[in-house]
């Protein structure tokens, strides 16, 4: 095996251990979560010591293992694996709602007012209604588009380099 598949199936085997079977999905498309932030980097340095060592992802992976394997035969049957990737991708979804629900209660009361659900409209119009005669045509949304689409691409392509899904080597590597 390869050095760059070694350090590969090193990350798929962190990826697991972070945040469960669907951060193993994201590795097999080259760990970038790992490296590119979300706290993973943090979950993964129990003691907070600004390093990771291999006995602080393998302690957990070993949790999440456990936790994933529910009926504790020492396997992860397709039904588990499922189940644990629900459980994480309905935990993010109200992680999520949480976030919006914030953003939305602008007087922080803990409930949504019809004013305070207007804003995004509001806010909409006045992003895409480039000429200000309140009515969104076709071009304004697709100039907002090919904003949105350059902004995303000057993001991604940054500070990280460029996204690269589903992982490829540069020429010359194999796999």
């Amino acid at each position: 095996m390869n050095l760059r598949k070694s350090a590969f199936v090193s990350l798929a085997v962190a990826a697991f251990g972070v945040s469960g079977v669907t951060l193993f999905a994201a590795a097999e498309r080259g760990g970038a979560h790992f490296f590119h932030g979300g706290g993973h980097f943090e979950k993964l340095d129990t003691d907070g010591d600004g390093t990771v060592t291999r006995d602080e992802v393998e302690a957990v992976r070993v949790e999440k293992f456990s936790a994933a394997d529910s009926n504790g035969d020492g396997t992860i049957s397709v039904e588990e694996f499922t189940a644990a990737a629900e459980a994480r991708e309905a935990e993010r979804r109200a992680e999520r709602h949480a976030r919006m629900f914030e953003r939305l209660d602008k007087d922080s009361d803990g409930t949504l007012s019809a004013a305070e659900l207007t804003m995004p409209v509001d806010h909409m119009f006045e992003r895409v209604d480039e000429n200000g005669d309140g009515v969104i045509t076709e071009a304004e949304r697709d100039a907002v588009r090919e904003r949105m689409r350059e902004r995303w691409g000057e993001r991604r392509g940054g500070e990280h380099g460029p996204r690269n899904w589903p992982h490829t080597p540069p020429s010359g590597d194999s796999e």
